[in-house]
């Protein structure tokens, strides 16, 4: 999830986790 970002875009957001 958005570590200090906000969840502007969820998709790219839940992309971010998973490369996480």
């Amino acid at each position: 999830m958005g570590m200090s970002e906000q969840s502007v875009f969820p998709e790219i957001d839940a992309a971010k986790t998973e490369f996480q």
